[in-house]
């Protein structure tokens, strides 16, 4: 549609028709955007102008005439030119058409001719730049969508092609013979007869065809496209032409196929995914949450997991999580939720928040591993790292670690504790009559008898054979550690029943109490211990407590104890070679080593005190190495004759 008020401009060097012609279009309803009189005049006006429609004479005074002035115009510009001219001469008639002009109008010119054909110039150059503009918005729409379109001329065998299936194909328009042949050299070898037969099946029965099938381009990449087309046919039933569209679905094949892997990796999985929106409701469960948590999935989709929370943890713990997925986008911890029958159980839980295109979040996805039985196997390990698996009672380790808190609660609190050695008597013998297994029934026996005689919060523990330790914890003083040594005592000397044997057995308990008998680990235990050796001198079935005796030998083991690590680094052992004589010849045969401790302060110490306490505290093995070491490097010195 030719908008109003159309500008235009009249390049002409007669005056008084220019005069005349502006004074027409006015007339008309035309806007005169100006007049001039030469080609370079009208270039320069142009660009100022930009007018709708320029009315150019052929021949112009001056060196360059309206044919020239129209062909540069033309080259900067989409303005449609009228020729105006006087001659009919074919040297300008042909010169003047490679300008390509809407029209040309002779002078003397008919006013009704010379108006009816400026609104077709007009009118026609508004339609073609319509055009133009569809043809740009298809060729964006195709490239866009990947898809192009084509037309094959059936009877000629002429195939066209647009821009973007040459792009499709990889192949440069101007080096490309459009033919059905050629089109067919593309195809992936495999999906050949597949097209052909696609084809042929439309030309016989006039019918459409979709097909999807591989291409091979000359790079060796391999496309996937998706085909369309439909057959016109003449009169006759003749095949004339066949008109389709080719789309390069390959990446959404691919996109496809990622999703499909992807789907199966989730579902195949033994980990349990969940998939909620930024609501936090559930839209996607694979079948191991289901089996985890014990829900259908008809009955999770919609929910928040929430819902599934056990109770084990406290309102800033899930703080803490929604704070981390905001700042740093996920998390991942161990969490305590219930399933569908109300058990609770742990699982390790990671969760990343998804972002969409405005970079907001849009999903969140959770991957977890229900780790129940990880949880098991540790408490498991745990359990055979600090109790006695024969019995149940706490190893040394325990209760060594149990100990040694108490020194420091007690320490801090001014508090009062006991620590019991339990002997059983007359053990050896049971095992030697009645064997292992019967031993054993009586060792888990004794445990149940003297548990019955303490707190929950004391720990027995079991250091080994028939020896068992007791941490009477939390303010109890001579008269209640005397108490439950009694009443212990008292338990094990009543037969025990294994089988149809009757067994009897007795107990020696030895007593220290903090910080009274020691106020560290190793005096508390040595301590109890020598008063242990104490009862069963006493003949046994008895409780005993430290006396100064004791203390003082305790004190004196706790002494070598410390000096006997100290003595090995810094060689304050010495040796003393004592020969061995033939009676018989009389003849030196060898050398006895004789080991001895030169302390620095008491001097000489005995190996009657320092040998047992270095074979308690395991310093036996070392302290024989250094003898033999240092005998061998004497020897070699010569310093042994």
């Amino acid at each position: 549609m030719v908008k109003e008020s159309s500008s235009i401009l009249v390049v002409e060097d007669d005056s008084y028709l220019s005069q005349h012609i502006g004074i027409y279009l006015e007339e008309k309803g035309y806007q005169v955007a100006g007049m001039v009189s030469s080609g370079e005049e009208a270039i320069r006006q142009v660009e100022v102008l930009e007018p709708d429609l320029i009315l150019m004479n052929i021949v112009l005074a001056g060196d360059m005439d309206g044919i020239e002035a129209a062909g540069m115009i033309q080259e900067q510009h989409d303005i449609p030119i009228l020729y105006l001219t006087a001659y009919n001469d074919t040297k300008f008639l042909t010169r003047a058409r490679i300008t390509s002009p809407y029209a040309y109008i002779l002078k003397p010119f008919n006013e009704r001719e010379f108006g009816l054909t400026i609104d077709f110039a007009l009118h026609k150059h508004e339609l073609e730049k319509a055009l133009r503009n569809n043809e740009r918005h298809l060729v964006d729409a195709q490239r866009v969508g990947k898809m192009g379109s084509w037309e094959w001329n059936v009877v000629e065998n002429k195939l066209k092609w647009t821009d973007e299936i040459y792009r499709i194909f990889g192949v440069d328009p101007e080096e490309f013979g459009a033919s059905y042949e050629a089109f067919l050299s593309f195809v992936h070898p495999e999906d050949v007869e597949l097209v052909k037969e696609a084809v042929e099946q439309a030309l016989q029965h006039e019918q459409p065809y979709s097909i999807e099938h591989r291409i091979l381009l000359h790079d060796g990449t391999i496309k996937i496209v998706h085909e369309e087309a439909n057959v016109q046919f003449e009169g006759k039933g003749e095949p004339l032409w066949m008109l389709g569209t080719v789309q390069d679905v390959t990446e959404h094949r691919q996109s496809e196929e990622r999703l499909r892997l992807f789907k199966s990796v989730i579902e195949n999985t033994r980990e349990a995914v969940v998939i909620t929106d930024s609501k936090n409701r559930i839209v996607v469960v694979n079948d191991a949450y289901c089996e985890i948590t014990g829900y259908e999935r008809d009955e999770l989709i919609g929910i928040d997991p929430g819902r599934m929370r056990s109770g084990t943890h406290d309102k800033k713990f899930y703080q803490d999580m929604w704070q981390s997925l905001k700042q740093d986008g996920s998390w991942s911890g161990e969490i305590w939720d219930k399933r569908k029958n109300g058990e609770v159980y742990p699982k390790w839980l990671s969760i990343s928040a998804e972002k969409d295109s405005r970079s907001e979040v849009g999903h969140y996805v959770g991957i977890f591993t229900d780790i129940s039985e990880i949880k098991e196997k540790e408490q498991r390990l745990t359990h055979l790292a600090y109790f006695d698996p024969l019995t149940g009672a706490a190893n040394r380790l325990h209760f060594m670690e149990r100990l040694k808190q108490e020194v420091q609660r007690a320490g801090r609190l001014n508090d009062w504790f006991a620590v019991l050695f339990v002997d059983l008597d007359r053990f050896k013998a049971v095992n030697d009559l009645y064997g292992h297994d019967v031993g054993d029934e009586v060792l888990k026996e004794a445990v149940l008898r003297i548990r019955s005689c303490i707190r929950e919060a004391d720990v027995l523990a079991r250091l080994g054979g028939d020896e068992f330790t007791l941490l009477l914890t939390s303010d109890v003083d001579d008269e209640g550690a005397s108490i439950v040594g009694e009443k212990i005592v008292d338990v094990l000397s009543q037969p025990f029943l294994i089988g149809q044997k009757k067994i009897e057995i007795g107990a020696s308990i030895g007593i220290s109490v903090y910080p009274r008998d020691g106020d560290s680990l190793e005096k508390l235990m040595l301590n109890a211990d020598r008063a242990m050796y104490q009862s069963k001198k006493n003949g046994g079935q008895c409780a005993c407590f430290v006396d100064e005796r004791l203390q003082k030998e305790v004190e004196r083991s706790l002494f070598i104890d410390k000096g006997l690590n100290k003595a090995l680094e810094q060689e304050q052992f010495e040796i003393h070679y004592q020969p061995q004589i033939d009676l018989h010849s009389g003849r030196i045969m060898g050398m006895e080593a004789l080991l001895r401790w030169n302390h620095p302060e008491e001097g000489i110490i005995s190996p009657v005190d320092f040998i047992p306490r270095a074979e308690a505290i395991q310093l036996i093995v070392p302290i024989g190495e250094w003898v033999l070491k240092t005998a061998c490097k004497q020897l070699k010195e010569g310093l042994i004759n």
